[in-house]
């Protein structure tokens, strides 16, 4: 017997006009990790530790970045970034769009005059 047989759809069991009203349309949800945002200092860290995914875009003319992780937000090491083609860069030098490793605390060290956009999810 199919699950419709058991309960009517949601909207038959609401009262109308009590302040509670049937949805209609499509409900959107919060996708979990940040929109994108200015990462204002990239030398500071950025605390990426709840998050696997994340992406950097650097604009502008800059001279190049190198990218660093840390476990405790103290020791950082160098890592890659990669670009759109999955390939490992240790360093930074053109504008566009970066994955970094995440969990874990991140940072651009050496590089100046970018601006510089970080987004976290997953």
């Amino acid at each position: 017997m199919p699950l419709s047989d058991y309960a009517p759809p949601l909207a038959t069991q609401l009262p109308s006009g009590r302040g509670v009203q049937p949805v209609s349309g499509s409900i959107s949800t919060v996708p979990s990790g940040i929109y994108p945002a200015t990462w204002a200092s990239p030398s500071t860290s950025y605390d990426a530790r709840a998050y696997s995914d994340v992406e950097v875009q650097l604009t502008g003319t800059f001279s190049a970045y190198t990218p660093q992780r840390s476990l405790d937000g103290t020791n950082f090491v160098n890592c890659n970034a990669y670009d759109k083609d999955g390939n490992a860069l240790s360093s930074i030098t053109t504008a566009g769009i970066y994955r970094l490793p995440g969990n874990g605390y991140l940072k651009l060290t050496s590089g100046s005059g970018a601006t510089v956009t970080i987004r976290v999810g997953g």
